[in-house]
């Protein structure tokens, strides 16, 4: 049984949703393989939120994990209706699953960081944006060694900012924040990258000398493609 774990449904997490769903459909219905996707959220969906989150009408006020299970009945959901914290992730990540990060949150990045850094097989995808730029990261564990850059390479913020964190804030309270607005372009553009990444893994084309990080930039219309594996002691 593949597990995919998504950590948060908001922005980017409600347009690669359903994307998603029907990737995975397809790949393992080819493939002969089980599948089943867990998503984790604590917070309810708000109505300021309607601009670029995709929830169905009358869902307002209830849990997005909860809603995006009811709004996909027939696919292998698991709803965890809480913000998950180290227990959670030393307790649900386990060997073999791919974790698609959707969160803005430092912690919960920091908490995966090093659960999969002790796994012996796992794929990391990590996804984060601002108003109208943002980046895309994959990581990728196999036979205990990292086969591409953890999340926290390049990114020491992921564990400088872990303690000092959004994690305990709505989306309507991080909106709210200065710099903290985001648009329903980015986070499509977000989740647009984070289903080609997972593509990547599933494919094998990680492997070859291509992109572990993208970076894009709506305003300039700009993608950058880094390969962090030509980085100094990465590993």
């Amino acid at each position: 049984m593949q597990t995919y774990f998504m950590v948060g449904a908001g922005g980017t997490g409600t347009h690669l949703l359903p994307a998603l769903l029907a990737y995975l459909r397809n790949y393992h219905t080819i493939n002969g393989t089980d599948y089943q996707v867990v998503i984790a959220d604590g917070d309810n969906f708000d109505q300021a939120n309607a601009t670029r989150q995709l929830f169905a009408d009358g869902l307002v006020a209830v849990n997005k994990a909860e809603a995006m299970l009811t709004m996909f009945p027939g696919h292998p959901i698991i709803a965890v209706s809480r913000f998950i914290g180290r227990v959670d992730v030393e307790n649900m990540i386990q060997d073999g699953d791919c974790v698609l990060i959707c969160a803005d949150n430092y912690s919960v990045r920091a908490l995966i960081a090093e659960r999969v850094a002790l796994l012996d097989k796992a794929v990391v995808i990590n996804a984060g944006n601002e108003v109208n730029s943002g980046s895309v990261q994959l990581w990728v564990r196999e036979g205990g060694e990292n086969k591409t850059p953890p999340i926290t390479y390049g990114h020491p913020e992921i564990q400088y900012l872990a303690e000092d964190d959004r994690a305990p804030m709505t989306c309507a309270q991080v909106a709210a924040m200065p710099g903290g607005g985001q648009t329903i372009m980015a986070n499509m553009t977000a989740a647009t990258y984070m289903l080609v990444a997972l593509q990547r893994w599933h494919s094998g084309a990680y492997a070859r000398p291509s992109w572990t990080e993208l970076q894009f930039d709506l305003e300039a219309g700009a993608v950058e493609h880094i390969d962090m594996r030509l980085r100094r002691n990465w590993a």
